[in-house]
C-alpha cells in the first residue's frame, strides 16, 4: 500500500503476531493453520487460512484488538 497510515498498521500488526510466535515457540505450545484448500495460497501468494495457538483463533484476537480488518467481498 501507498498509505503510510496503512502502512504503520500493518507493521504494528506483523511485531505483534511475531511476538505472539516467539511466545509460543518457547512455550512450546501448538501452532496450527487451518486452510480450506489442498493449496492454502492465495494470489498474492500469501497463506489463506485460520491460525491458532494453543487453541486460541489468533484471527479472531487480531480483530477483537483492531490489528486486522475482516475481508468481505
Amino acid at each position: 500500500t501507498r498509505d503510510w497510515v496503512e502502512k504503520e498498521k500493518g507493521f504494528v500488526s506483523m511485531e505483534w503476531l511475531q511476538d505472539r510466535f516467539i511466545d509460543a515457540e518457547d512455550a512450546g505450545v501448538p501452532i496450527i493453520l487451518r486452510t480450506t484448500k489442498y493449496d492454502p495460497r492465495g494470489k498474492f501468494g500469501r497463506c489463506i487460512g485460520t491460525l491458532y495457538i494453543n487453541e486460541v483463533n489468533i484471527n479472531e484476537e487480531m480483530l477483537d484488538k483492531g490489528l486486522a480488518e475482516e475481508y468481505v467481498k
